[in-house]
């Protein structure tokens, strides 16, 4: 059984209980800069759940500042017609996968998994069912923050919850 928090600094959160896991809703306003949420640890996926009529941005970081950015993930790019991969906040797109995936007036379930320099982003509740894309990487850094931002017009709503995988600990 998964026992997780997520710690919030400076950001208005509501804890609602989900099964297996403590979530937290975060309302994220439009034209947001990246919001670090949390450490990760030794994570290596997450669960969330997105309510926004485009452009829900989630960035990577190895470390707690805008040039420690390994890779951003943008749901409903474009007028929400399609999901883009790129290195940094402003690199070539690495991947995408077209379709409307967000909803302004409900919650869509995603999931991000980085582990064995690949990075693999899905619909669902369930890691590796209803896979976008997978991006292997030999050179990926560790990640240690993960970022929210929302940008446009629309603010985002993001209900984020955690599993329990966690890479092995090192003697």
């Amino acid at each position: 059984m998964c026992n997780t928090r997520t710690t919030l600094v400076s950001l208005l959160a509501v804890a609602v209980m989900v099964p297996m896991a403590l979530s937290v809703i975060l309302k994220v306003p439009e034209n947001s800069p990246y919001i670090y949420f949390t450490d990760v640890g030794n994570k290596t996926n997450w669960i969330f759940f997105v309510k926004a009529c485009r452009n829900a941005k989630i960035g990577l970081f190895f470390n707690k500042s805008d040039s420690g950015v390994i890779y951003e993930v943008t749901l409903g790019a474009g007028i929400n017609s399609y999901t883009v991969l790129r290195n940094f906040t402003t690199g070539p797109l690495i991947e995408h996968k077209h379709g409307i995936h967000l909803d302004c007036n409900k919650f869509r379930p995603f999931w991000l998994d980085w582990f064995n320099q690949s990075l693999t982003m899905g619909s669902g509740t369930v890691l590796g069912l209803e896979t976008m894309f997978t991006y292997k990487d030999p050179l990926q850094k560790r990640t240690r923050f993960l970022a929210l931002s929302t940008w446009g017009e629309f603010e985002g709503n993001w209900m984020l919850t955690s599993s329990c995988r966690k890479l092995p600990s090192v003697q």
